[in-house]
């Protein structure tokens, strides 16, 4: 191993101070660091000032780790490929190491930034559509000291989350390998290369999973990876153990990343039930609260995090389907805003009914709140409208440097909240 320039856990920039995970850049004067990181549809990732409308930096092919600490690239060099990381401020490259096999990218990232899960080629359809294999190479990488290593495994394999003290990974495996309809979700332990099952406290359901995957959201403290999941309506029905004459046709399927183990928290009927290509989720800054909308069936669920348990379901009047997928993100004080093709909603406590409503110009393909609170973040039609929350005025239009699809990573470093580990599907 081999990593230059290691990044410490604070680096002076100018007159702010770059803290660790969790944390948001803060100036001399106090104000929080309120620039935001994009993503173009080719995967170049820039940092984009609100005030001027600058690009500080645009770097190619890149990913951005849940913390925002670093943005991660990779570049093949004859049968070798070379991870650096780069300061998400500055866009200036932090370190760099020399891995095994070329053709690497980046599948995922752990929680806290400082391991990193490599396979051959591109991703393609996402994790949740995989190409048939019967064996799977995979290496993991490191952004400290800790020596690289690559796996052999049987089978089809996918990375997933790593376990929150990055001793092991969550995979999932699709059978039939060659053929695959369905998946199992594992534990790789990093160590011994054993595979395990994550334990469920959920007795009689069964592990094999065949539904969808639509969005993935980490909870604010890294410990409980959150992905929404939708059942096809053909084929046989799957069924909640606690209520067997039910089908079901969405659920969110819970990894706790520290203790090992995973729950589904099955969503009430009409979720999934129309067009589950619509449906989308958000978490609360708190992490109190997973936000399921559909605009499919105009239906909004609340799912408490501590208990795993559905808060309520309701019908949302001026939510309609537009045949894309819902965007939302969540503010501090709760208000919950919703995208839906080209609509915009703000959905206001205790009732969550649309307060206010904008037709944006494009279809919207992203939503986040500012790092301050004061100003929505509008992405589609590859640029980014600017929303003041307070007067609903738009206040500006920026533009990324790239063309294509704009996704909103939110400020650069902070809480892992923000960060859109949404899956292409």
């Amino acid at each position: 191993m081999d990593w230059t320039n290691r990044r410490f856990g604070i680096v002076v920039v100018g007159a702010g101070i770059v803290a660790g995970a969790g944390w948001l850049l803060v100036s001399g004067d106090g104000a929080v660091d309120d620039r935001l990181l994009v993503a173009d549809e080719a995967g170049a990732i820039s940092l984009l000032d609100p005030e001027t409308g600058e690009a500080l930096f645009e770097v190619p092919g890149a990913t951005v780790t849940p913390d925002r600490s670093a943005l991660l690239t990779t570049a093949t060099t004859g049968d070798n490929t070379v991870l650096e990381s780069r300061d998400p401020v500055t866009g200036l490259v932090t370190g760099s190491t020399t891995l095994d096999g070329g053709g690497l990218t980046v599948r995922t990232v752990s929680p806290e930034g400082q391991a990193v899960a490599l396979m051959p080629g591109p991703r393609g359809g996402g994790i949740y559509e995989p190409e048939a294999r019967e064996h799977t190479s995979l290496t993991v990488s490191y952004l400290d000291d800790r020596p690289s290593r690559t796996y052999d495994l049987p089978g089809n394999i996918e990375p997933e989350m790593f376990s929150f003290d990055e001793t092991g990974l969550y995979v999932l495996e699709f059978v039939p390998p060659l053929e695959p309809d369905s998946y199992y979700v594992r534990r790789l332990d990093l160590a011994t290369e054993e595979m395990t099952d994550t334990g469920a406290p959920q007795v009689g359901l069964n592990p094999k999973m065949r539904g969808r995957a639509r969005a993935s959201v980490l909870h604010p403290q890294g410990d409980q990876l959150f992905t929404l999941y939708t059942l096809p309506q053909t084929g046989e029905p799957v069924f909640d153990p606690a209520a067997p004459d039910e089908p079901l046709h969405a659920f969110i399927h819970v990894i706790n990343l520290k203790e090992d183990w995973s729950f589904c928290t099955f969503l009430p009927e009409p979720i999934g039930t129309v067009d589950e290509a619509t449906v989308g989720m958000g978490i609360t800054p708190s992490g109190d609260e997973v936000i399921v909308v559909d605009p499919s069936t105009s239906t909004l669920a609340r799912v408490d995090t501590a208990e795993l348990t559905v808060i309520e379901s309701l019908h949302v009047e001026k939510l309609r389907d537009a045949d894309a997928k819902a965007a939302v993100a969540i503010a501090k004080d709760g208000t919950v805003y919703v995208g839906s093709g080209s609509m915009l909603l703000e959905l206001t406590r205790p009732g969550l009914q649309a307060a206010r409503a904008w037709s944006q110009a494009a279809p919207i393909s992203g939503l986040s709140v500012s790092a301050s609170g004061d100003q929505l973040r509008v992405g589609g039609g590859g640029a980014i409208t600017l929303l003041d929350r307070l007067t609903g005025s738009e206040t500006a239009v920026l533009r990324a440097p790239g063309r294509g699809t704009v996704t909103l990573l939110g400020p650069p470093r902070g809480s892992v909240t923000e960060f859109p580990l949404e899956c292409a599907c």
